[in-house]
């Protein structure tokens, strides 16, 4: 999310985390720093898609307006992202209460299959979202972390490439929801937690996610990490 592609430097440019690459492609990513605090939804819908933070980030976030004329998706990266589909599973209450047992494969599960889905919507398509829970579960490394997400300690988050909580000290929306319609936050010690429980006022930070085109090319050279990031082609 370049002001000038021709010169990218930390001045001009901003940082995004990879998230993993699609079977078609697609590159998904999300923005490293948070672009503020928001609820989740303020009203009383509880599908995603109906949500005011989804329609908040996919028309002025994505425009650059409103609140995002200085911060939002430039003009030239606007043609980057490709509209994708986002799934909206969530859990019961008694899948909620088996914290212990809910591992990434578990919430993948439920991200796409339920078995529990408000307004019976299954998936909606969008530029913007946000990270699932699974997402983060599948960023740890597995030989220094075996808790469920709901029990990640110290350990697991310090070893989670994904992990916005710990290192920037917030809580962090998600987007899946839980059995009441509020949703799932990475908390700032490192696990999953529901937002009610974790954001004063209903507020957590936002950290985007997208997925860039399957024709986006990348300049070479570079390593890919914090002081030498990959660089989109403008």
């Amino acid at each position: 999310n370049c002001d000038d592609y021709g010169n990218q430097d930390d001045k001009t440019c901003e940082k995004w985390r990879i998230i993993g690459v699609t079977t078609d492609g697609r590159v998904k990513i999300i923005k490293d720093e948070s672009i503020g605090k928001y609820k989740w939804n303020r009203g009383s819908e509880v599908s995603w898609e109906k949500a005011s933070l989804n329609k908040l980030l996919n028309e002025d976030y994505l425009n650059e307006t409103g609140d995002f004329t200085s911060n939002g998706i430039k003009n030239n990266t606007r043609n980057m992202i490709v509209e994708s589909t986002w799934y909206l599973g969530g859990i019961t209450e008694d899948d909620y209460h088996l914290y212990y047992e809910l591992y990434p494969d578990k919430f993948y599960q439920f991200e796409r299959i339920g078995p529990y889905f408000f307004d019976n919507l299954e998936k909606t398509t969008a530029k913007i979202g946000l990270m699932y829970p699974s997402d983060y579960g599948y960023g740890v490394d597995f030989e220094k972390c075996t808790e469920s997400l709901f029990e990640f300690d110290d350990n697991c988050a310090t070893n989670d490439y994904l992990d916005l909580g710990y290192f920037l000290d917030q809580d962090s929306w998600l987007l899946t929801p839980n059995y009441e319609g509020d949703a799932f936050v990475v908390y700032e010690y490192g696990g999953i937690n529901v937002g009610v429980n974790s954001c004063p006022d209903g507020e957590c930070e936002v950290h985007p996610t997208l997925y860039l085109s399957a024709s986006q090319t990348m300049q070479s050279g570079h390593i890919g990490n914090s002081t030498d990031p990959f660089q989109l082609v403008g």
